[in-house]
């Protein structure tokens, strides 16, 4: 049929027993398109679905080899595309000390670095076997969407109520959200921080005490008080029902149902959330932009 004259079709076949003892087999078949100039094939690519085929096949790989030698296959694997991507092109039309993304897969490199930021890539000395193990398990499972925030999670500052909208059928329009690093924080802020699994909200030892009062009901709270908010019911005044709309909203057809914990800043449980800063560089791992150099330099030497 000429509808799949430029397609190349794949079929998988799975046989199987049910709980009721029947045989069945259940068939899959996908159409692929087929394209004769690689530049094609890269203005079709998505780097969040590249991303997250990476990363499952990661979660597949770190249970033979070495945390290190994963790191060092998916290194490989983003130099390689980008390489192939620069060499479509001659050399007068960029300068050589520049890194060249393709427009679709420009988030790729710091998809990349925030899957080696994470539990799952992390090294011994960060992380513990029971919390990769876990990773894992979630990943292999983890559908699209969540993959993607958990790798780089959504980070919206609430402090600035004009940029909550809440709709009249009851959805919430949430703020821009925020790069993922330090200097997106500031101490006068509230910022609601999702990666798909949980959901927390940092709150800056510069607020306002009204904001407690609004959100959670404080009158004078006491050090003890402090230590332990938690997120309930909206109250009944404007700031509360925007701060519970906007966790409800992320909540909202997610397949995990999202504990959201509070964190104010420099108590000792703000270590939750300065993990997922993936953009800022950690003790032992690159900053973004040191990433897109190491990424640049490997493509020039290879």
């Amino acid at each position: 049929h000429t509808r799949w004259s430029r397609a190349g079709v794949q079929t998988c076949a799975l046989l199987y027993t049910t709980s009721l003892g029947e045989r069945r087999i259940r068939v899959h078949t996908a159409a692929i398109p087929v394209v004769s100039d690689i530049g094609e094939l890269f203005k079709a690519c998505d780097s969040c679905a590249t991303g997250t085929v990476l990363a499952k096949l990661a979660a597949e790989k770190i249970r033979t080899t070495t945390i290190k030698e994963t790191v060092h296959i998916l290194n490989k694997k983003v130099i390689d595309i980008l390489k192939e991507y620069r060499q479509l092109y001659s050399t007068h039309l960029h300068p050589h000390n520049k890194l060249i993304l393709p427009e679709t897969m420009k988030m790729l490199p710091l998809l990349m670095l925030c899957m080696q930021k994470s539990a799952l890539l992390k090294s011994p000395n960060e992380v513990t076997t029971d919390e990769r193990s876990n990773t894992i398990y979630q990943l292999l499972s983890m559908p699209f969407d969540n993959v993607m925030k958990f790798f780089y999670p959504k980070m919206y500052p609430l402090h600035d109520l004009n940029q909550i909208v809440m709709e009249k059928d009851d959805s919430v329009k949430l703020p821009q959200t925020l790069p993922l690093t330090l200097n997106s924080i500031k101490d006068s802020g509230i910022y609601l921080l999702d990666n798909g699994m949980a959901c927390y909200i940092w709150i800056g030892r510069g607020i306002s005490p009204q904001w407690l009062v609004d959100v959670f009901g404080l009158q004078n709270p006491t050090p003890q008080d402090l230590m332990n908010l938690q997120v309930g019911a909206a109250l009944d005044n404007p700031t509360s029902k925007k701060v519970i709309g906007a966790v409800n909203s992320i909540r909202k057809g997610n397949m995990y149902y999202q504990q959201c914990y509070v964190v104010r800043q420099g108590d000792p449980a703000e270590a939750m959330i300065l993990p997922w800063l993936v953009e800022d560089k950690f003790q032992t791992s690159y900053s973004y932009t040191n990433y897109l150099g190491f990424i640049h330099k490997g493509i020039l030497t290879r």
